[in-house]
């Protein structure tokens, strides 16, 4: 889990627990997580040792050194003149504190700019030495704010750190946003993360700078074009154009007839791509020749026709809305079988030979005990309590 919410991009900053839990919809539903305290109770049992990471009072996390008033005062900086509601709306936006949290509680070192409902200040500038210096190292079109200071303080060791702040990283040419900036030939930070999204036929967003693919207005728009399949993820972070498919009559009412395709096929409660293979399914897409993942990331977005959970690398679907639990596919499962029962390490292989679902049997265990299903570690199976229930009340006759 550290790994996929890319926890290493944060370096001496304290956050809620809240904004992972916003941020990362799809992780929250794979580990079947409700709420930030829950998340933040699992990140501290699984932290590993070596990480520079203080769960401090829930839900907050700490970063290496952070210090919440230089956060609220970068947060001023950038906005001001801003009114305390707007800023504790942005403090929540950015560090998932909640906005009524911040305003009773973070505000009190900033209080001598607040006047008339409104904190104003006055921010220190560069000398025009030091821009033309800075523009020409900062040459790219992204950069995270920490990249910025990183820059300028290699340049300008023995500077006032103040002298960098949202006013005169705009004077540099960019866009200045909560923890990052943007060229400003854009127009906004949409409109940046839309060009490189579409800009060619295939992308690759794993080469994306760091920090990128965890920002809400970059996820917004792969989330948005993903909707209108102007882009297809064909493997994880790796997306097709739908103009490449048009080139080769593959267009938009192909894809939404596979959707339609799959609805209308006999298919079992249950299925993966890869299950729906073996069932005999076939569409004129299959000659495209992709991986799973791509004829599964076009379903994933047919959200009046099926719905879907991340489970082992791979989704599993159902038809129709609603939610996709681990813990009832196994119960479907085992329900099939006419003993009712089934060996867990059967049950894995199962599940990556009918499926393609790699999932660790510990995994499999533990969902059993979240429906009607009773786990023996003795012989190490998964059977229908209910089986049990109605054997016990025929020996009492």
């Amino acid at each position: 889990m550290f790994k996929t919410l890319n926890l290493n991009q944060y370096n001496n900053i304290e956050i809620s627990a809240l904004k992972l839990f916003r941020e990362n919809p799809e992780v929250m539903r794979e580990y079947d997580i409700q709420d930030e305290y829950e998340l933040h109770n699992l990140l501290k049992k699984i932290c590993p040792k070596d990480m520079d990471i203080s769960f401090k009072r829930m839900p907050n996390i700490e970063f290496g050194k952070a210090d919440r008033d230089k956060q609220v005062m970068d947060l001023l900086l950038e906005m001001a003149p801003v009114t305390n509601t707007d800023l504790a709306d942005a403090y929540e936006k950015q560090f998932g504190v909640l906005a009524s949290t911040v305003l009773a509680n973070y505000f009190k070192k900033i209080y001598k700019y607040f006047f008339n409902g409104v904190y104003k200040i006055d921010a220190p500038r560069l000398s025009e030495i030091m821009v033309d210096k800075l523009s020409k190292c900062l040459d790219k079109e992204f950069y995270l704010l920490a990249d910025i200071r990183k820059v300028y303080n290699t340049i300008f060791p023995n500077a006032d750190p103040n002298m960098l702040n949202p006013f005169t990283i705009k004077e540099l040419g960019f866009r200045v946003y909560s923890n990052y900036a943007v060229s400003n030939k854009y127009t906004s930070a949409v409109e940046y993360f839309r060009t490189i999204l579409t800009a060619q036929d295939l992308i690759d967003a794993s080469q994306f700078p760091e920090g990128m693919l965890t920002i809400i207005a970059y996820m917004s728009e792969v989330y948005r074009l993903k909707a209108c399949y102007e882009i297809i993820e064909y493997r994880p972070q790796k997306y097709i154009n739908i103009r490449k498919l048009c080139s080769v009559g593959m267009g938009s009412h192909v894809i939404k007839d596979y959707c339609k395709s799959v609805y209308a096929y006999s298919v079992p409660t249950y299925f993966t791509i890869h299950s729906l293979h073996r069932i005999g399914f076939e569409h004129e897409l299959d000659d495209l020749g992709f991986e799973e993942w791509f004829y599964s990331s076009i379903l994933v977005e047919d959200k009046e026709h099926f719905c879907y959970r991340r489970v082992g690398k791979n989704r599993l679907f159902k038809k129709g809305q609603g939610e996709v639990y681990l813990a009832d596919f196994i119960e479907w499962i085992i329900y099939s079988k006419d003993t009712l029962s089934m060996d867990v390490y059967d049950l894995s292989d199962e599940l990556l030979n009918e499926y393609n679902i790699s999932i660790e049997t510990f995994k499999l265990v533990e969902a059993t005990k979240e429906n009607s299903l009773y786990y023996d570690r003795i012989t190490e199976k998964s059977t229908q309590i209910m089986k049990y229930i109605l054997m016990k009340s025929r020996r009492k006759k």
